[in-house]
């Protein structure tokens, strides 16, 4: 989780990269040919193109906020220091406005000089706005507040302890909202209010072991306020009192606490460390459960039915079918081939009679004296 002098780190490196971008759109020309010597330089930019003028103004624009920025946070800087933070953002602002004379045609010197003179704005409050503290500071928004009532359960990822600062603006939000007519909502927000009746909400007091609920004193509203804001916008007023609480506490990480899609846009442009609310646990009941829902313990085995043979269909007598010759159509490559030869199945040869009886000689007269007729 980021600081703000991350935030902030991050938004140098953003600034230096815009410069190089420039920088890329920018030449230095030679104005003066005469022999006469100009005290101002005989050296001037040339003028932008539309794509120059278009990251001018952006730049311009950031440069500023981080200026204003700087000065908020470093304002019990000494006088000494005050003079050279001044110095510093006033190179920054002849590069990048690209007004007056030179007196050498080279951009490369010009751009390391406005480098060096961010770094050494950015390090006038590195070193003052380190994180040390134990306890984390957050700042809910009335929503927040309003969705997550039970703070006493608020939990994060990252953060052990913490206090929680309730800013002026958001406690009217929460008081000028209980006359909706809404129960559920009215019921959260009066929770929220009677923590500030458990003590000193000034001083701060503890809702649980580790967390601290405290009441912000009510911002200031003078010439000293970031110009970008308009502290007559609640979300404005949230992101001011954020810093005001980073000025009053250097060493001790501050947070925003928003789910709200305007107001985290806000603090994402103006480096102001936001997360989401937490989410709390949520407790779930056991079920009773009746005679009817119990299940026995030994559930009785699904047996599979035996098949079944599908009937067959029976077709309805027809005495005129039965009688009526059947066509049969021949495919006409079937017309024409020969017959088809099966199978030659081998002769087997007989076995030759050996056990034949020849008649005796008696036999043969007998034969010859029967067949003679007689006369």
């Amino acid at each position: 989780m980021q600081s703000v002098i991350q935030h902030i780190n991050t938004e140098v490196l953003n600034l230096k990269k815009l410069l190089n971008d420039l920088m890329e759109c920018s030449d230095i020309v030679r104005w003066n040919y005469s022999k006469i010597i100009m005290s101002g330089g005989d050296y001037h930019w040339e003028e932008l193109n539309d794509n120059g003028r278009k990251i001018q103004d952006q730049l311009l624009n950031n440069y500023n906020r981080f200026t204003t920025l700087i000065r908020f946070l470093t304002n019990d800087l000494s006088s000494a220091q005050q003079r050279a933070m001044e110095t510093s953002a006033q190179k920054v602002f002849n590069l990048i406005e690209q007004n007056g004379f030179l007196f050498r045609m080279n951009k490369e010197e010009q751009i390391n000089s406005a480098m060096k003179a961010i770094d050494q704005q950015f390090n006038l409050i590195a070193t003052s706005y380190e994180v040390t503290d134990d306890y984390c500071l957050i700042i809910p928004d009335s929503s927040t507040l309003i969705a997550n009532s039970e703070i006493d359960k608020w939990k994060f990822e990252e953060i052990d302890r913490f206090k929680i600062m309730l800013l002026p603006t958001v406690v009217d939000e929460l008081e000028k909202a209980i006359t909706n007519n809404d129960p559920v909502r009215n019921k959260h927000k009066n929770k929220i209010l009677e923590y500030t009746k458990l003590g000193n909400i000034i001083d701060g007091v503890k809702i649980n072991e580790h967390n601290i609920i405290k009441l912000v004193d009510e911002l200031q509203k003078t010439e000293k306020t970031l110009s970008w804001l308009d502290i007559n916008n609640n979300y404005d007023v949230v992101i001011a009192s954020y810093f005001e609480i980073v000025k009053a506490n250097p060493h001790s990480q501050v947070i925003l606490i928003t789910n709200n899609p305007s107001l985290r846009e806000k603090a994402l442009s103006s480096n102001v460390t936001h997360i989401k609310p937490p989410l709390l646990p949520v407790e779930i009941k056991p079920v009773k459960s009746t005679s009817v829902d119990i299940k026995p313990v030994v559930e009785p085995v699904n047996t599979a039915p035996a098949a079944i043979k599908p009937k067959e269909k029976v077709m309805p007598p027809d005495s005129k079918s039965e009688n009526k010759p059947t066509k049969v159509t021949v495919p006409p490559n079937m017309l024409n081939r020969p017959p088809a030869i099966g199978p030659i199945v081998p002769k087997v040869k007989s076995k030759p009679i050996t056990d034949i009886k020849l008649p005796t000689t008696k036999q043969k007269d007998a034969r010859s004296k029967a067949s003679k007729p007689k006369r």
